[in-house]
């Protein structure tokens, strides 16, 4: 570890940081110890998470010493309180209230969870930390997870907790001062459903717990943004530090959480359910005046309710609506008061509505179109005006992907008091950025609403695709606008048997919609590019999809990002075009905001920013980033794109200088920049193999007391999820195996190459898990268990496809009689 002094706070690093980690920082600790918001932008790759973790932990672990030392009483003038007070910033205007947490938010659960895998390297993997996740994620009844539709997995949840004949959320209370779950520091989701499963409490009744005693809490953006999901998962936000990261995304989020959508079906569903349960009641000849009987409404509240809802829907059905307004017809927010005010609901209790005989159990009129009732908030201020009135300690907004500033600040009306535009880490030699504006055949490549069905277009961007991927070593990454595009130029590049072609090339996955086969897809996409039979694979995604945000491609695992085309958001969506029209009145009156066509054409650079951000995710990394569409050549664009970025773009006037231009570039590439990471800590003579496999060996022991003490630093301070391996990845065409040679060296070169794969495993598990491999391992040296060491090693990898690699590295130290079994093992693993 390194510790470097930023602004008098003390800062553990897990390795020497760079100046603009170190930059970053400095504006990170301004922000909490002077409680102003901050909007923080660093490119994907430069360390961004681990930097905010670091610096934030550090300012709190002085900030409690501060908070602990007034509880204390210690004199005002006391040399240790004064510098304390000048370094963790002075109390709030009430006073201290507390210790205050770190609540750190995200857009989805991996992202929270890379975060936490982060944060188990550092120096401050002692501190406590907990993550908030949905009842989905972390339910474990079985009873419940039999239930196929998620909404009644929610209901019958909340069913069996409010009758308390769920046995897991009755064992929480007794099982949340047990030592087994006080005693761990850093619990994720994954943590809690497996010693949920084990203790049999319920996993996201414990982590509510949890979150009580947490010096920084993970949790998605809606859970703090949302004030019903906020009230129900108990997140107190006074005080605290809110932490958003990939905050790229937050004008839309702020603005969700204040807008609302009912369906004329759903006010007919509405009716026909109270109509259901007044004719039980009828039919029971249930005594509603019976003050024995507890109930929770009468005869007349149903009159009422069901009247309402009648009222309401002869509301939505007298809208008049004109084909000639393709957004609909719209109304100022404030119009929906009138319309609850004909629909009878008042500020004081009305009288239910007689009309004599059996018409209150009548029904809704059934209507052939449903109308939609859509109330949209088009500030995301208010969102955040809401977030802020919580009284919290400061707010900070960082992505990789947040320029321009000034206009986000304005939208989101926030007092922003640090700020700060980071270059990114890596070289000109590191990254090649081409815009191809016509194909081999001369035809222009633009994905416009008018081209984008053109056989012409389509065909010579295949061509395109086809021809670039031959000279692309490892994965590709394909990005296009939308799904409805991606199906339609897949569909005709089969028909015209370019998809043939490029399948020959590289084998091809496509992103699914729905979660499991997406992960089933991610798994076989990094097989393959592990797999050195093969060229690669490619990856057909879509802006705003799951693989253009959130993921790792380092390395081999993406050289190269195609940018079909621009994606903007649908024009004619009503929603869009009145946001576009909000945009151009508060234009109107402050220059500050952008206008509808400006924010319309930021829309779709922020998402090829992101999409770009995939590929170059370390110091050492490279990789190509290649834009097919002509528009990527107008000022407007290329200036809304991410500044790093911008000085490496350069034009293609033909298809011949960007394939000499390619070659070229990843051929100097590949001699010049170092090996990925893994390859480079373990320099090991006399091997040829797709893994790092120490090949000394002594009488088949491995002696684990020689265990490097070296911190599990990692130079680019990134979380690679896929680590892949090495040359032979690199060009797969020399396929090599493992040949294991004698090698007589000296006690000394023994203990350099144990400690060398040591090293290696050490960084690529965490701490827990990589205690529990060398324990295995050492008791394999001492029973010479062969079938206890598989069953371990099974429990270790059988989630961390990745890591496989790791158990082919341990075949060196397997003692000759168990060799020929432990090879078909790691055979069947791979």
């Amino acid at each position: 570890m390194t510790s470097v002094t930023i602004k008098g706070i003390p800062v553990n690093f897990p390795f020497p940081p760079y100046e603009i980690q170190v930059n970053y920082m400095e504006k990170v600790i301004d922000c909490l110890q002077n409680r102003h918001n901050g909007v923080l932008e660093s490119p994907t790759g430069t360390g961004k998470t681990l930097s905010l973790l670091c610096a934030s932990l550090a300012w709190l672990e002085v900030k409690k010493a501060q908070i602990q030392a007034h509880r204390q009483n210690l004199c005002e003038d006391n040399d240790f309180l004064k510098e304390l007070n000048s370094v963790a910033g002075g109390q709030s205007s009430r006073g201290f209230l507390g210790m205050p947490t770190i609540i750190y938010a995200s857009r989805t659960h991996s992202q929270l969870s890379q975060a936490m895998q982060e944060l188990k390297r550092t120096k401050y993997s002692h501190m406590k930390a907990s993550v908030l996740g949905s009842r989905e994620q972390m339910c474990i009844h079985e009873e419940v997870l039999n239930e196929k539709n998620n909404s009644m997995k929610i209901h019958l949840c909340r069913l069996k907790v409010r009758g308390r004949s769920c046995h897991y959320y009755n064992r929480v209370e007794r099982k949340k001062e047990d030592p087994a779950i006080t005693q761990l520091n850093i619990v994720d989701i994954e943590d809690i459903v497996k010693l949920g499963q084990c203790h049999k409490f319920c996993p996201y009744y414990m982590a509510k717990e949890l979150k009580q005693h947490a010096d920084i809490v993970f949790t998605p953006y809606n859970y703090l943004l949302d004030p019903k999901a906020r009230k129900a998962l108990g997140v107190e936000l006074a005080n605290n530090v809110v932490i958003l990261d990939e905050a790229h995304n937050i004008e839309k989020i702020c603005e969700e959480s204040a807008s609302m959508q009912i369906r004329s079906t759903d006010v007919t569903l509405c009716i026909e359910e109270v109509t259901t349960v007044m004719k039980a009641l009828t039919e029971n000849s249930v005594d509603f005046n019976d003050k024995e009987v507890p109930k929770d409404f009468t005869a007349d509240e149903l009159c009422v309710l069901k009247q309402f809802f009648l009222d309401f829907e002869k509301v939505l059905d007298e809208i008049e609506l004109t084909s000639s307004a393709p957004e609909g017809t719209y109304f100022e927010g404030n119009h929906i008061f009138e319309m609850f005010n004909k629909a009878g609901v008042h500020i004081s209790v009305e009288e239910a509505k007689k009309k004599g005989g059996d018409d209150w159990l009548s029904k809704a009129t059934t209507r052939s179109r449903c109308r939609v009732l859509s109330y949209w908030c088009f500030s995301p201020g208010f969102g955040m005006n809401m977030l802020m009135d919580q009284g919290i300690h400061c707010v900070i907004l960082t992505s990789g992907t947040l320029a321009p500033l000034k206009p986000l600040i304005s939208e989101l009306e926030l007092n922003v008091g640090v700020r700060i535009e980071n270059p990114h880490i890596v070289q000109g030699d590191q990254v090649c950025v081409k815009i191809l504006t016509k194909g081999p055949d001369m035809e222009p490549l633009n994905c416009n609403y008018q081209n984008r069905d053109n056989p012409k277009y389509l065909r010579s961007l295949g061509t395109v695709i086809m021809n670039l991927i031959r000279i692309i070593p490892g994965g590709v990454l394909i990005f296009f606008p939308s799904y409805p595009i991606m199906q339609k130029c897949q569909q005709f590049w089969q028909g015209s048997g370019i998809w043939s072609g490029i399948t020959q090339i590289k084998p091809v996955y496509v992103e699914p919609k729905d979660k499991l086969s997406f992960n089933s897809a991610m798994n076989d996409y990094y097989a393959k590019i592990q797999d050195p039979s093969y060229k690669g694979a490619i990856f057909m995604g879509v802006c705003r999809g799951k693989v253009s945000e959130g993921l790792d491609f380092a390395d081999i695992n993406g050289r190269a990002v195609f940018i079909t085309g621009l994606p903007y958001p649908p024009l004619k969506d009503p929603r869009i075009i009145l946001k576009k029209r909000y945009l151009d009145i508060c234009h109107s009156k402050d220059k500050e905001y952008l206008t509808g066509d400006e924010w319309y054409s930021l829309e779709a650079t922020r998402a090829i920013n992101q999409a770009i951000g995939r590929v170059i995710r370390h110091r050492y990394d490279y990789g190509a980033i290649i834009l097919l569409d002509s528009r990527f050549t107008s000022c407007r664009i290329k200036n809304n794109m991410s500044k790093w970025l911008q000085q490496h773009i350069k034009v293609m006037q033909n298809f011949g200088e960007i394939v000499k231009d390619l070659r070229a570039f990843f051929r100097n590439a590949k001699g010049t920049l170092p090996a990925p990471k893994i390859k480079e800590s373990t320099k090991i003579e006399n091997v040829a193999a797709e893994f790092d496999v120490p090949q000394t060996r002594k009488n088949g022991n491995f002696d684990f007391s020689t265990s490097s003490q070296s911190s599990s630093s990692d130079d680019n301070g990134l979380v690679n999820i896929h680590k892949r391996k090495l040359s032979s990845l690199e060009n797969p065409m020399k396929k090599k195996k493992i040949t294991v040679i004698a090698n007589p060296k000296t006690a000394t070169s023994l203990e350099t190459s144990i400690k060398e794969f040591i090293v290696m495993v050490k960084k690529a598990l965490d701490g827990d898990t990589f205690t529990r491999f060398l324990n295995t391992m050492t008791n394999y040296r001492t029973n010479a268990n062969i079938h206890e060491l598989k069953q371990s090693l099974d429990e270790i990898f059988l989630s961390r496809h990745n890591l496989r690699y790791i158990i082919k590295g341990v075949e060196p130290y397997i003692k000759d009689h168990h060799k020929e079994e432990f090879q078909k093992y790691c055979e069947k693993m791979q």
